[in-house]
This record gives structure tokens, C-alpha cells and sequence, in this order.
């Protein structure tokens, strides 16, 4: 678990006063009003909150996936370590109103040039698991066209390492990790992991080790297996390595030319995607990976988005109710996947969901959000023990438990404004039961009430 003390802990992503709206036939609706918050380096920070309160509209604003004929950004600003990723906010796409009606604006030239800015971010340092996968995953590709583009696109040298190590490691380093691997001896890894090539093979070696589908024999056998492909040529390693550093980029770009030189990125692409596939639990990757969506279950298309997210170790994993579509025991396996991530790359993880059992599984800090709003952060332990919102209260009571299954369950009254036309100050007064007349006049301010725990409420 991460450390509740966030003083010296360094920030990844600093969320500050985001505000995004959308634009319908009715008016603008204002889904996000100053929402702030940090995602620290190797956190799992859990965002809750009901349907509809602004949860995957702050998860797309932060990927810069906002549908520019609807909606986007009016003000804020959000940073990935150290990087403005906002700082074409109302340039590129604006809302123009004129009395109740509104009309959304934009520059293509512009909106292109900030789609290409976040495609530096988007797949290789954030990815996101999104909340449906069949409206995510393109029907009209094939699962290994979609594992594979992430990787071709931001791993290229990634790729070009795993064959450079198996062309070029000598027999008895190769026996070396392999022997490393199989005692699962932990320094002597270690030891391995400074040179680009060893360490290449060392994770080759571990993805085929730690399978739990083969036997002691299969997996010696597929290791070795390894170092007896068919050498390269020198011309053609030499241009694998121009192509992993993006030099002489006309050549590469030749269809003939790419085609053939290129043919062992490819190959090595589809051989990642499968081990992807295997990661996340798919029987038989090795047919599923030329299968296309309607081919597959939910709960397959759930596991093949999920591969696609972690297929470039992100940095930042943006998870919107991940485990929505799949069975609990499934449930369990993912989590179980996204948690080994967080520990083998220091991931940091926005975990989004309204299941609260999950969250406190998964989070290290919870933020709690209603009608556009962040009303309480801290750490799951004062959230889940020690709730200082009315509206964390209300969620917290209405779980159902051994002893409120007893009795009638806990309903919040009323239900969430229209985000149109948002009532004044606090927007949780109208169903709150500790209103006060200040409450509907002014926004309360986000304060410190213990070390580390924030509130949003005139009470404090």
C-alpha cells in the first residue's frame, strides 16, 4: 500500500480547477465545476461517486478524449509530470453562448495539432480502460490489428531489443538468466537488469516461466526455443535499429521496402500481443488474436481492452469500472493483474467506480464526487472509518451489511440536479439533512480537517 503521507511523495498528474461542459439542445450542461485533485507516483487513487456525477467526464478530460462536437474544457488545468497537457484549452475547441442557447466552436487546425500533442501521452504514458468495451474496441479490426498498432506505434524500440537479444546474446548469459529464472533466484535477476540486452531476455524468459497453462518440460522447452531462430542479416539489423530510432524515416515509410525489412517488427508485435492476451487470462491467444470483437464474449472483450491499456506499462492506468461486465471470479483475476502492474512499474492508478467493496480493495486515497464536484479526500481508512460529508455518510450507510440487512437500507434522498441549471452553493443541500442557510448561498471551500483529509462543507 502506498503511503497516506503525501508530503514528500512526488506528483504524476495535478488536476486544478477543471471545469468542462457539454453543449445540448437544452443548454450547457456543467459537468465538471473546478474539480481538483493529485494522482501521486505509485498511487491507486479510487473515485466514487452515483451515476452520472461527473466520473468519466473527468477521465476523458484528463486524456484529452472529449467529443469536440459536444463538448470540452472552459477552464483549468491538468499537468502529467510537469507537462501542461491544457495549455490549448479554448483555442482549439469553445463554446459560444448566446442567452439560453449555446453552440460548441473549433479550428481543425488547431484541434489537430492538440490530438497529435496527446498522442505523445495517450497509450505510451496514459492509458485507459474504458467502461464499455464493445463501443471502445473497433468491430471492423481484428484483436491482433488493435494489440498490435499501440505496440508498433510507441514501443518500436521495445521490440527491436527483444530480437536484437535473441540474435545477439551468447549461450552462456542465455544460461545464466534462464537458470536465474527457473530457481527464481531475485539477485541474480537483479544482476541482469543494467544491460538493455540481458535485461530484454531476462523478461522474455519470465513471461514464458510464470504461465500457469505448462508444465515444468513445456516451459524449458519454449525458453530454449528462444535462441534457435534463424539469424538476421547484418543489413537487416542495422536497419531494425535505424527504424527503432526513428532514422532514415523515407526509407521505412517505402511500402516495398517496409514490407519486407519490417516484416520482423511485425512478427515480434503479434508475438507481444499473444503474451498480452495470455497475461490477462484468454485461453488460446493464438487463435483469439485474428478473431474480431462479435467473436468474443464480454467479458473476453473486457480482458482484450485491458491488454490493449497495459500493452506500453503506462504510467498513468485510468480505470473506468473495469470490472463492470465480468463475473466475480474474473473480477478477482483482474484486479489481481492491474494490482501486479502498480508493483512491477510503480504504475499510478485512477481507479473509477461506485462499487465501494472494490475501492476499498484497491485505493490508497478515495476521492468522493457528486454533482461535478470533489466533496471529500483523503485516505480509504479516514473515508471508510471516519466520513466527515453528509454525502460520504449517506453512500457509506447505504452498503448493504449483516446488520442493515436487518432493517431498512439507507436511501439518500432525492436525486442528483440537473447539471444544466445546478443549484446554488453547495450542490448537495437540497437532499442534505444538515443544511444550513449559508449552504445554499455560497460554494463551500475544500478544508483540511485532519492530516491529509479534505472536506468540502460548511459544517467544518
Amino acid at each position: 500500500m502506498a503511503e497516506n503521507n503525501t508530503e514528500n511523495r512526488e506528483p504524476l498528474v495535478v488536476v486544478e480547477n477543471l471545469k468542462t461542459n457539454f453543449v445540448t439542445w437544452k443548454g450547457v450542461v456543467k459537468a465538471l465545476d473546478g474539480v481538483t485533485f493529485t494522482i501521486y507516483k505509485g498511487e491507486t487513487l479510487g473515485l466514487v461517486g452515483e451515476t452520472g456525477c461527473g466520473k468519466s467526464v473527468t477521465s476523458l478530460s484528463i486524456m484529452g478524449l472529449l467529443p469536440p462536437t459536444e463538448g470540452t474544457i472552459v477552464d483549468g488545468k491538468i499537468t502529467f509530470e510537469g507537462n501542461e497537457l491544457t495549455k490549448f484549452v479554448g483555442k482549439d475547441v469553445w463554446i459560444k453562448e448566446k442567452g439560453k442557447k449555446a453552440k460548441i466552436k473549433s479550428k481543425r487546425r488547431i484541434y489537430k495539432k492538440v490530438q497529435n500533442y496527446m498522442n505523445q501521452f495517450r497509450g505510451k504514458y496514459m492509458a485507459m480502460i474504458f467502461q464499455e468495451p464493445m463501443t471502445a474496441i473497433n468491430p471492423v479490426l481484428s484483436i491482433g490489428y488493435q494489440l498490435t498498432e499501440p505496440l508498433l506505434q510507441h514501443q518500436k524500440k521495445e521490440l527491436a531489443s527483444r530480437i536484437f537479444a535473441r540474435q545477439k546474446i551468447t549461450n552462456e548469459v542465455f544460461m545464466d538468466i534462464k537458470n536465474a529464472v527457473l530457481s527464481e533466484n531475485r539477485e541474480k535477476q537483479k544482476s541482469f537488469m543494467d544491460d538493455p540486452v540481458q535485461y530484454s531476455m531476462l523478461t522474455q524468459i519470465n513471461s514464458i516461466y510464470f504461465r500457469k497453462d505448462l508444465t515444468l518440460l513445456q516451459k524449458n522447452e519454449l525458453i530454449d526455443e528462444l535462441i534457435k531462430e534463424k539469424p538476421l542479416s547484418p543489413f537487416r539489423l542495422k536497419f531494425l535499429e535505424d527504424y527503432a530510432n526513428d532514422k532514415n524515416k523515407f526509407i521505412y515509410k517505402l511500402p516495398i521496402i517496409k514490407g519486407y525489412l519490417l516484416k520482423p517488427i511485425y512478427k515480434e508485435a503479434e508475438r507481444k500481443a499473444i503474451e498480452l492476451l495470455r497475461l490477462v487470462g484468454i485461453y488460446d491467444p493464438e487463435t483469439v488474436i485474428h478473431e474480431y470483437p462479435h467473436e468474443l464474449s464480454g467479458g473476453m472483450r473486457q480482458r482484450v481492452m485491458i491488454a490493449m491499456a497495459l500493452s506500453c506499462d503506462p504510467k498513468l492506468l485510468i480505470a473506468d469500472e473495469p470490472t463492470t461486465a465480468l463475473d466475480v471470479t474474473t473480477q478477482a483475476q483482474i484486479l489481481d493483474l492491474m494490482k501486479d502492474l502498480k508493483d512491477r512499474i510503480s504504475a499510478s492508478i485512477l481507479f473509477i467506480t461506485h462499487d465501494l467493496g472494490v475501492i476499498s480493495d484497491m485505493a490508497d486515497r478515495v476521492a468522493v464526487m457528486y454533482a461535478g464536484n470533489i466533496v471529500e479526500i483523503g485516505n480509504k481508512m479516514d473515508i471508510f472509518y471516519n466520513p466527515k460529508h453528509p454525502y460520504t455518510q449517506g453512500l457509506l450507510r447505504s452498503i448493504p451489511t449483516e446488520k442493515t440487512m436487518k432493517e431498512k437500507l439507507h436511501v439518500i434522498p432525492g436525486s442528483i440536479p440537473n447539471m444544466i441549471n445546478p443549484p446554488q452553493g453547495c450542490r448537495f443541500h437540497p437532499r442534505c439533512e444538515h443544511a444550513m442557510e449559508i449552504c445554499s448561498r455560497e460554494k463551500p471551500p475544500m478544508k483540511e480537517v485532519e492530516k491529509d483529509h479534505y472536506v468540502a462543507c460548511w459544517l467544518y
